[in-house]
């Protein structure tokens, strides 16, 4: 007897038996780099997230599948949806139990025949766009492109671009027989609901403030989320209480680069600030270098350059405070109060 796993229908997820043996190791509580790397995209492949900016595009992809739409052209940007949806097209397709397999391809693969496919299978090629800049290339892609529609063979394609353009519509052969689909960019709420949707199928539970910040902050498309993601999963798979958020931002930073509004220093500064004066600020000093180096494990040269200090300074006030820590209770009460001071601020 097999286990069993979730597949991609037009109702949305269904469970089917799988192959797989049973009998297997229990999953570990922090997962080997190969299940971080290769089974959340198997995962992602099967499971399309519906929202405003993608509906139009599903809903025709499904029609596709069903045979309702025989020519479908895709057109969005970098990283949000198109392969993943190809992907679960061609699984609908195959649930169907068409006669000839559905094969998504890169279109530069297809047009140089580097892969072996049935003529009279559903066809989806990924990454049209590639072709038409060698005027060679785009004659050849055309040429067997108009050989299907003629034939009538069902065609998936996917361009990748922030609209659909003129040159897009000119390329295609009878582009009146045609469904041309955009995806838009995602809003902020839509990117919290993407990791919302994302996270649980990598086993991870997230904050809500942490959430947000990845959503509203990160720079890229959905590609770059599920990178931060299993960064995060490599370490553990959950970050729900401020310290294990504050400890995600620091590991989160260089995928934060691009934004000059975001500043973790800053923010753990500014914190401090809101906790009213110190007995001794020394020690609050002390306390700020602690949370940056020790809980957002921002590298050291970096703290002391923020804090006005070498290196070794930064390190020798951080361990101050943690001698403080052992010491009393009061200093661990005051880290967790800014602490809570800096996930509270992720969401305003």
């Amino acid at each position: 007897m097999g286990t069993v796993k979730d597949v991609a229908t037009s109702e949305g997820l269904r469970r089917i038996p799988s192959r797989e043996p049973v009998g297997q190791m229990p999953t570990r509580t922090r997962p080997c780099l190969t299940t971080v790397l290769i089974e959340p995209r198997e995962s992602e492949a099967r499971s399309i997230f519906v929202m405003p900016s993608n509906a139009a595009a599903v809903d025709s992809a499904m029609r596709f599948a069903t045979g309702d739409v025989d020519l479908l052209a895709l057109v969005g940007p970098s990283g949000w949806g198109k392969t993943t949806l190809l992907c679960a097209t061609q699984t609908r397709l195959a649930q169907k139990g068409a006669e000839a397999l559905a094969t998504v391809l890169n279109a530069s693969d297809w047009i140089h025949r580097s892969v072996h496919i049935d003529p009279g299978a559903p066809l989806l090629l990924d990454n049209v766009q590639e072709v038409l800049d060698s005027p060679k290339i785009r004659q050849s892609f055309l040429l067997g492109l108009e050989r299907r529609v003629r034939l009538n063979r069902p065609t998936a394609l996917s361009f990748t671009g922030s609209k659909v353009t003129r040159q897009i519509k000119g390329f295609l052969p009878g582009s009146r027989l045609w469904s041309i689909v955009s995806i838009g960019y995602p809003t902020v709420a839509e990117r919290v609901k993407f990791v919302r949707h994302v996270a649980p199928t990598m086993g991870m539970r997230l904050s809500g403030p942490l959430t947000h910040h990845i959503a509203k902050t990160m720079q890229g498309n959905g590609r770059t989320i599920c990178g931060a993601l299993k960064r995060l999963r490599m370490q553990q798979p959950h970050w729900l209480d401020d310290e294990s958020t504050v400890r995600a931002l620091g590991i989160l930073s260089p995928f934060c680069a691009d934004c000059p509004e975001w500043d973790l220093r800053e923010r753990i500064a500014e914190a401090a600030d809101t906790l009213g004066s110190p007995a001794d600020p020394g020690l609050r000093k002390a306390m700020v270098a602690y949370a940056m180096l020790s809980v957002a494990t921002i590298p050291e040269p970096e703290v002391g350059k923020y804090c006005g200090v070498t290196s070794g300074e930064a390190y020798a006030s951080a361990m101050r405070f943690q001698s403080a820590m052992v010491t009393g209770s009061a200093a661990r009460q005051e880290l967790r109060a800014m602490m809570h001071a800096v996930v509270d601020g992720l969401s305003r």
